[in-house]
């Protein structure tokens, strides 16, 4: 970041370093390593070093500066491609993460799902049975005996209480009733199941656009988050 800012300076620009070059020098090996360092990363593999904790942290913080900073369009052009194919490839681990998280202890009636007349998947919702009851028993592990406590819970004949993990509806289909059938699905399950209460995932206080979805129910905030920020 240094290089991208000095470079240009007349102060520091054309001022000799240790190992002979200048600033405005380093700034455009580094630019071409980066560069050539993007274009292999995106043709061999994002994620080789992906057992590597910090190896990220330190790399792909590099390429915000090319981006913001860099004076060649086509170095600016690079940058942003590259940390679009980032972000989209840890999206998609994100996305297997919870498909493996959650599917092999989902149950198909607290779930609900709008495709249309091209049997194209335009809206989805997931809830389960609420276990955090049972994780604090089992102290947050499902082995050796954590299961016990967590197991039970997962059947919602017997745990009264659901919880929505996830609802998503593509723009297109906003405000045009998927969520209408979605709702309605649920609620039948529910009442068939004798769930009594939904508790929802947190939001924001603002997101009106959420909130209006379950206008309809007996909606009332059972917990608030807070930050605060103490300039030092």
């Amino acid at each position: 970041l240094m290089h991208v800012l000095l470079k240009t300076d007349p102060a520091y620009g054309a001022r000799v370093l240790g190992d002979g070059g200048t600033l405005r020098a380093h700034y455009v090996a580094w630019e071409a390593f980066f560069c050539a360092w993007m274009r292999e990363r995106a043709k061999r593999s994002m994620f080789i070093e992906v057992q590597s904790r910090g190896y990220g942290i330190h790399t792909i913080k590099n390429i915000y500066p090319l981006y913001d900073f860099s004076d060649n369009p086509s170095t600016r052009c690079l940058a942003r491609d590259f940390l679009d194919l980032f972000w989209a490839l840890w999206a998609e681990e994100q996305i297997d993460g919870y498909v493996k998280q959650y599917v092999p202890v989902l149950n198909k009636d607290l779930v609900a799902f709008v495709v249309n007349e091209e049997d194209k998947l335009v809206a989805f919702t997931v809830t389960m049975p609420h276990i955090s009851a049972g994780v604090r028993k089992a102290r947050g592990r499902i082995l050796p005996f954590g299961w016990i406590h967590i197991l039970p819970l997962l059947n919602p004949r017997r745990n009264h209480v659901a919880e929505g993990l996830l609802i998503g509806v593509l723009p297109e289909y906003q405000a045009k009733g998927a969520a209408l059938l979605m709702f309605k699905y649920l609620h039948e399950n529910y009442l068939r199941l004798g769930i009594k209460r939904l508790l929802l995932n947190p939001q924001l206080e603002d997101n009106h656009k959420v909130q209006s979805l379950f206008s309809g129910y007996d909606v009332h905030p059972y917990q608030r988050r807070r930050s605060y920020v103490k300039a030092l």
